[in-house]
């Protein structure tokens, strides 16, 4: 059987498994302005993916406002002591999505960052031009970009060529951006 715990900070609102899934609790409420009551709660909340992380979230309900939480922070507060007031969860597997009890720890910034670089989750730093994940351009477009500048077109027409912002252009052809590639 699943053991369930109270979440911390709602108490009596909501519930929380050790494999992370948030329940509310039934309860009356107030229908608009009206003296009518009804029964909500006593099911599943959705778990929302949160940006690039992945990491789950959940929004909490209490004195009608809205609190958005971190399911694994909510797990790891309910069912692992944190004596040493560590700040981090640790997802031991890497997975953000994988939020069982067993598969939490409470870390330190320090750890957090050694654990994601030993698992390949950062990109490595020093990630420069065609190395970095995210390039949309490659040093032969760079060229091309301080060519086209050279020869007077604004920052703007060059920007949409290579669908780029115009401030982009700016940075590269000042070298802010892409100062490792040399003019040819």
């Amino acid at each position: 059987m699943q053991e369930f715990k109270d979440v911390v900070g709602f108490s009596g609102l909501y519930s929380i498994s050790g494999d992370g899934v948030v329940f509310s609790h039934k309860k009356i409420v107030r229908v608009g302005n009206q003296t009518a009551y009804v029964e909500r709660g006593g099911f599943p909340l959705r778990q929302y993916k949160h940006g690039r992380s992945g990491h789950l979230r959940v929004y909490l309900a209490k004195a009608g406002k809205k609190y958005p939480r971190f399911v694994h922070r909510l797990v790891a507060e309910a069912f692992i002591p944190n004596a040493g007031n560590l700040p981090f969860i640790n997802h031991r597997d890497g997975n953000p999505q994988n939020n069982c009890v067993s598969n939490l720890e409470w870390v330190t910034p320090k750890q957090n960052s050694v654990h994601a670089q030993l698992l390949g989750l950062n990109r490595t730093p020093c990630q420069t031009g065609t190395t970095n994940s995210n390039a949309k351009l490659c040093e032969n477009d760079i060229i091309s970009m301080r060519a086209m500048r050279c020869k007077g077109e604004k920052y703007s027409s060059i920007a949409l060529i290579f669908g780029v912002t115009a401030s982009h252009v700016s940075d590269i052809c000042h070298y802010r951006r892409w100062s490792h590639v040399a003019k040819r």
